[in-house]
Protein backbone atom coordinates (compact mmCIF):
# COMPACT_ATOMS: atom_id res chain seq x y z
CA UNK A 1 0.00 0.00 0.00
CA UNK A 2 1.03 3.13 -1.11
CA UNK A 3 0.87 5.83 1.84
CA UNK A 4 -1.65 8.78 1.03
CA UNK A 5 1.27 10.89 1.88
CA UNK A 6 2.58 10.38 -1.59
CA UNK A 7 0.50 13.73 -2.64
CA UNK A 8 2.70 15.53 0.05
CA UNK A 9 5.65 14.90 -2.47
CA UNK A 10 6.62 16.96 -5.56
CA UNK A 11 5.17 15.59 -8.69
CA UNK A 12 8.58 14.65 -10.50
CA UNK A 13 9.76 12.93 -6.83
CA UNK A 14 6.08 10.97 -6.58
CA UNK A 15 7.07 9.84 -10.21
CA UNK A 16 10.61 8.51 -9.57
CA UNK A 17 9.48 6.89 -6.34
CA UNK A 18 6.70 4.92 -8.42
CA UNK A 19 9.20 3.91 -10.74
CA UNK A 20 11.80 2.85 -8.85
CA UNK A 21 9.45 0.75 -6.69
CA UNK A 22 8.07 -0.75 -9.75
CA UNK A 23 11.72 -1.83 -11.00
CA UNK A 24 11.85 -3.51 -7.87
CA UNK A 25 9.08 -5.62 -7.91
CA UNK A 26 7.04 -7.37 -5.29
CA UNK A 27 9.54 -7.68 -2.73
CA UNK A 28 8.88 -9.54 0.52
CA UNK A 29 9.68 -11.15 3.37
CA UNK A 30 13.81 -9.51 2.90
CA UNK A 31 16.26 -7.87 5.30
CA UNK A 32 16.80 -4.45 3.36
CA UNK A 33 18.86 -2.08 4.31
CA UNK A 34 17.93 1.18 2.73
CA UNK A 35 21.19 3.87 3.03
CA UNK A 36 20.48 7.24 2.42
CA UNK A 37 16.74 7.00 3.34
CA UNK A 38 15.75 10.76 3.64
CA UNK A 39 12.46 10.93 5.21
CA UNK A 40 11.46 7.45 4.79
CA UNK A 41 9.65 7.17 2.10
CA UNK A 42 10.74 4.27 0.25
CA UNK A 43 12.07 2.55 3.83
CA UNK A 44 8.42 3.01 4.76
CA UNK A 45 7.15 1.60 1.63
CA UNK A 46 9.17 -1.19 1.63
CA UNK A 47 8.21 -2.08 5.67
CA UNK A 48 5.37 -2.93 4.49
CA UNK A 49 6.20 -6.80 3.77
CA UNK A 50 10.21 -6.72 5.04
CA UNK A 51 12.39 -5.88 7.89
CA UNK A 52 13.57 -2.58 6.75
CA UNK A 53 16.72 -0.55 8.76
CA UNK A 54 17.28 2.58 7.04
CA UNK A 55 20.20 4.76 7.95
CA UNK A 56 20.23 8.71 7.33
CA UNK A 57 23.10 11.00 8.37
CA UNK A 58 20.71 14.23 7.94
CA UNK A 59 18.93 14.45 11.33
CA UNK A 60 15.94 17.05 10.27
CA UNK A 61 15.00 14.35 7.72
CA UNK A 62 15.17 11.69 9.83
CA UNK A 63 12.51 14.15 12.04
CA UNK A 64 10.57 14.34 8.79
CA UNK A 65 10.22 10.70 8.33
CA UNK A 66 7.55 8.63 6.94
CA UNK A 67 6.71 5.84 9.66
CA UNK A 68 3.44 4.17 8.75
CA UNK A 69 4.92 1.04 8.87
CA UNK A 70 7.52 -0.32 11.18
CA UNK A 71 11.07 -0.12 10.34
CA UNK A 72 14.69 0.34 12.46
CA UNK A 73 15.93 4.31 11.97
CA UNK A 74 19.53 5.01 12.26
CA UNK A 75 20.56 8.13 12.03
CA UNK A 76 24.25 8.31 11.07
CA UNK A 77 27.07 7.43 8.09
CA UNK A 78 28.44 4.81 6.29
CA UNK A 79 30.20 4.28 9.16
CA UNK A 80 27.11 2.79 10.81
CA UNK A 81 27.42 0.23 8.60
CA UNK A 82 30.42 -2.03 10.32
CA UNK A 83 27.84 -2.44 13.60
CA UNK A 84 26.50 -5.28 10.84
CA UNK A 85 28.05 -8.06 9.83
CA UNK A 86 28.68 -9.60 6.39
CA UNK A 87 25.50 -10.88 4.76
CA UNK A 88 23.08 -8.92 7.41
CA UNK A 89 20.80 -7.82 4.32
CA UNK A 90 19.18 -9.85 1.65
CA UNK A 91 18.66 -6.01 -0.16
CA UNK A 92 20.77 -3.08 0.02
CA UNK A 93 19.30 -0.04 -1.83
CA UNK A 94 20.44 3.43 -2.34
CA UNK A 95 18.50 5.84 -4.49
CA UNK A 96 20.21 9.06 -5.36
CA UNK A 97 18.11 11.48 -6.76
CA UNK A 98 18.61 15.09 -7.70
CA UNK A 99 16.58 18.24 -7.10
CA UNK A 100 15.86 19.91 -10.31
CA UNK A 101 17.22 23.56 -10.29
CA UNK A 102 15.41 25.05 -12.74
CA UNK A 103 16.96 28.67 -12.50
CA UNK A 104 20.71 26.56 -12.29
CA UNK A 105 23.06 28.65 -14.22
CA UNK A 106 25.63 27.61 -16.60
CA UNK A 107 28.95 29.39 -17.24
CA UNK A 108 30.56 29.19 -20.95
CA UNK A 109 33.86 27.66 -20.90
Amino acid sequence: MVSKKMTELQPWECLMKRIVWKQLGDIRDKKILDFGSGIGVTANYLAEHNDVTAIEPDEDSVKERWADNQYTQIIGSANELRRFADESFDMIIMIQRRKPRPFARTSEG
